[in-house]
């Protein structure tokens, strides 16, 4: 059963739920238990999850670090709603229906984004799981607060700021070393990290007799201190990638020709990030930023095929807040925006204005911003977000939806690659999504939750013209989430069970298109005993179309569906001590083996033997 909803009609009926009847909002009566005060950054300053409007999932390295994933794109698979893949270093990930382009990911504040990349993707190994403390992930549009590529939402990367680590690992085919350090010398906390991973995955265009290389260096370095009139704060972020790629697709050869050993990309990224804060009388404060990031991209490929691209973009941000009284908080912004790539540039310019009103019974939020992306011609995108959150104390329920805008500008590459001024309009992403949550008690937790998304002028590329153009047509996705969501029960220390079942079709011809799984089931579970952990993780995901492969798979009908396929990953950890543990990870457990995407890396069965140190 495919769940469709084309209305605000479920958006309308989780709010309403909560408003039928005021004696549950206004109820004296004690909670049995009361929702969890974590704090995040989805306002882009900390706040209670539970007096936010609009969704934040929130996945902790205590989970994760206990059931066998080792990649951030798999720890990514374990927060519902989230579809995340990593071939041979090719990055892809799914949220609300929209793909890699429409997700803005962060790390420690800066953002990352390959803008010499085809997609604007990114390399989710680029980041160590062992270097983060947890995984933020705000879906629904944010452009209004986080800008040009949060049409889906934000992932935040939030890592280990307080505590000195290091882990060593190796198995078949698979390495990786990690080391961080967090300390504080003459009034200056330092945070340094670093880590190395190789991946040699067997190819499934050969039949797996050639090894797709991935090796990534990675370097982040942060200095922060308090000067007493203000807190300065410098980030620094390396990341060098090496990843044998398999060639692309001819229609006109046979599949199994097309994995050429001398098909490799080379990336160098450096990332540098100042930031100057201030605070004032009354809970004011005021942020000055400016991030740098510049990148080198060569591909080698065929004697006629060699890509070599180097770009660099400036960024400047002024954010002022201010609270009204006690309940209710302003954020203005300003944003400066300059990219350049090969000889192509574009500078842009925002400037946005978000609130959030807290009360005992609900939390409301709203934002707006505007960028004008053509300076020449003042052309500009809107963003608009409208969040509410529903506390229903009495019931142990909170009822949030949220309505939402966002939009992408067209990268350099994209611009470079098309033909005149058709891609001189921003893709625009309509978002709305309603969750109910209920606490049934201090160990259960049930989530449901509905969403649609519309994306409108979707750049697309064209293989006949070798160019990209903006589409004509609507790409809808609707979708409903179950979570349940157990803690010290069943002799379990944790147990999480998620399953997604979506639609995305392109509205005017019913076509699929992109990878967007119709189904998706995630269990992860943890216990211990005594000195040990053992933990582990089912991803299921269920098949997808899409009508960009239909020439990539022989004797294909249109659309084409992608097998479905399962991985199992395990992981059982001995405590040496309180800061020594050993650690076994076992990956696709029953040696199933699956292809992520059609023509890149089918992994089998990997052991993992690890070392980790860790404390503060």
């Amino acid at each position: 059963m495919i769940f469709r909803f084309s209305t605000p009609q479920a958006f309308i009926l989780v709010v309403g739920l909560a408003l039928l009847s005021p004696s549950l909002i206004f109820g004296e009566s004690t909670p049995a238990y009361q929702f969890p005060t974590t704090n995040v950054t989805a306002l882009r300053y900390r706040t209670a999850m539970s007096e936010l409007g609009v969704p934040v999932k929130v996945l902790t390295s205590d989970t994760w670090s206990q059931t066998g994933v080792s990649t951030l794109h798999q720890a990514l698979n374990m927060i519902p709603g989230v579809s995340a893949r990593d071939s041979s270093g090719v990055a892809s990930i799914t949220m609300m229906g929209l793909d890699t382009r429409a997700t803005k990911i962060m790390f420690d504040g800066i953002s990352l984004f390959d803008m010499t990349s085809t997609q604007g993707g990114w390399n989710f190994d680029a980041i160590s799981l062992d270097q983060l403390d947890r995984i933020e992930v705000i879906q629904g549009a944010m452009s209004t607060l986080y800008g040009a590529n949060a049409m889906a939402g934000v992932i935040q990367l939030i890592p280990k700021k307080e505590q000195t680590f290091l882990d060593l690992r190796g198995g078949d085919r698979v390495s990786a070393e990690s080391f961080g350090i967090a300390h504080e010398a003459l009034g200056t906390d330092v945070l340094f990290q670093f880590s190395h991973s190789e991946d040699s995955s067997k190819s499934a265009l050969d039949g797996g007799s050639e090894l797709d290389n991935a090796e990534i260096y990675n370097y982040h370095l942060s200095l922060k201190r308090d000067f007493g009139f203000g807190i300065g704060q410098f980030i620094y972020h390396k990341n060098k990638s090496t990843t044998d790629l398999d060639q692309t697709y001819d229609p006109t050869v046979a599949l199994t020709s097309l994995d050429n050993p001398n098909y490799k990309s080379f990336v160098n990224q450096d990332l540098t990030k100042f930031i100057w804060t201030t605070s004032g009388t009354g809970g004011t404060s005021t942020q000055l930023s400016y991030q740098r990031d510049y990148l080198t991209r060569y591909t080698q490929g065929s004697t006629n095929y060699n890509y070599q691209a180097t770009g660099y973009s400036d960024e400047f941000e002024s954010v002022f807040r201010t609270p009204v009284g006690r309940d209710l908080t302003f954020l203005f912004g300003l944003d400066f925006y300059k990219e350049a790539y090969a000889s192509n540039q574009q500078g842009r310019f925002d400037y946005f204005a978000n609130g959030s009103w807290t009360l005992p019974f609900l939390t409301l939020q709203t934002g707006v911003r505007q960028e004008i992306y053509d300076l020449t011609q003042n052309l500009t995108a809107d963003a608009y977000q409208v969040g509410i959150s529903i506390p229903v104390s009495a019931l142990n329920l909170n009822v949030k939806g949220s309505l939402g805008q966002g939009f992408r500008n067209p990268t350099l590459y994209e611009k470079a690659n098309s033909s005149g001024s058709l891609l001189n309009t921003p893709e625009l992403s309509y978002t709305k999504d309603g969750t109910l949550a209920y606490q049934l008690d201090r160990h259960t937790k049930v989530l449901v939750t509905v969403f649609e998304s519309n994306l409108n002028h979707e750049i697309l590329y064209n293989n006949g013209a070798s160019a990209y153009y903006t589409s004509a047509s609507t790409r809808r996705t609707t979708g409903l989430n179950y979570t349940l969501e157990l803690t010290q029960l069943l002799g379990l220390d944790f147990l999480s069970l998620s399953y997604i079942n979506q639609h995305s079709e392109n509205v005017t011809t019913g076509a699929a298109p992109d990878l967007v799984p119709e189904t998706q089931f995630v269990a992860s579970a943890g216990t211990h005993f005594d000195r040990l952990d053992w933990g582990a993780t089912l991803t299921y995901v269920g098949p997808r179309r899409d009508t960009a492969y239909q020439n990539a798979v022989p004797y294909a009908t249109f659309p084409v569906t992608l097998p479905r396929y399962y991985v199992v990953s395990t992981k059982l950890t001995y405590h040496v001590n309180s800061e020594n543990q050993l650690y076994l990870i076992i990956q696709n457990l029953f040696n199933y083996h699956y292809q992520e995407t059609v023509g890149f890396a089918q992994p089998d069965r990997v052991i993992q033997v690890g070392y980790q140190l860790e404390f503060n």
